[in-house]
Order: structure tokens, then sequence, then C-alpha cells
């Protein structure tokens, strides 16, 4: 792996909220105890990292791979450049942000760690279909020849 590529990942990492390594725990306004990222979401992001660094070669061998998840394809084409596949990371990474900030804001964690209204049962949706659709991805990817910063086709 040369610097550029190694320079990508970092910037995807920071970009994604990946360099975060332990959740942040604060008090809200009831004194009672929040978190700032759980572990099943810092996983779905590295997961993302990985499946944008895949994606990375439909954009440098087009006549090899065509992107097939239709929302990405119709947001980026079949066939996107390096850039579009970074700024389609970068956006995915911030939506799921987005949408588990809004369940947590909605939520309360108890002093043992447990969900104390049902927004918890949505957080536990929402991190099983994340990470189990992004685990497909990664395996599908991988078995059609799709690898992180590959170089063409097969590789």
């Amino acid at each position: 792996m040369n610097y550029f590529k190694l320079i990508i990942l970092l910037c995807l990492c920071v970009l994604s909220g990946c360099s975060l390594l332990m959740p942040i725990e604060y008090l809200d306004n009831d004194n009672k105890v929040r978190s700032s990222m759980t572990d099943a979401e810092k996983v779905w992001h590295v997961m993302n990292v990985i499946d944008t660094a895949q994606t990375i070669n439909i954009a440098r061998a087009p006549e090899c791979y065509k992107e097939s998840n239709p929302l990405t394809r119709a947001l980026i084409g079949e066939h996107p450049s390096t850039g579009n596949v970074i700024a389609i990371g970068v956006l995915y990474s911030v939506l799921y942000r987005a949408a588990n900030q809004y369940i947590e804001d909605h939520n309360i964690i108890n002093s043992d760690g447990y969900f104390d209204t049902g927004w918890g049962y949505a957080k536990l949706g929402l991190d099983v279909l994340g990470l189990a659709t992004k685990g497909f991805t990664i395996g599908h990817n991988h078995t059609i020849g799709l690898r992180p910063f590959g170089s063409g086709c097969g590789n």
C-alpha cells in the first residue's frame, strides 16, 4: 500500500468518525447518562471505509465493474469517479451518524448501560440492519474481485 492510499484511508476514517476509540459519555439535563457513539456504530463506520475502498475499484476498472446498489447508482452512476466514490462514502457516514444521533437523542441509557425507552429497539434495529447490509456488501464485493484500493479486474 503506498502513502497516497494510506492517506485516503486515514481521511475516510477521520471523516466518518472511526477515529473515536471510546464512546464519549455525558450527562443530559436530567442527569441521565448518554453515549455519543456505540461500538456497533464504530464497526459500521469501519465497514463503510472498507466498502468505499472496495468501490474505488469501480472507478479504476470501469470495463470490469459497475455499481450495482440501486441507491448508490442513482447518486453516482454505474461508473463513478474516485472522487464521487469517496464523496458518497462520506455522505453515507454522515447520514448514518445523524440517524444514530437522532435515536440517541430520544433514548436514555440507564446506569446499567441498558435502554430505558422504546427508542432502544430502534437503535438495535438500525445497528443490526446497518451491520448486516454492510457485511453483505463487503462480502459480495470480495467475491466478485473488488479489493480495498485494488488496481484492476479481479485484484
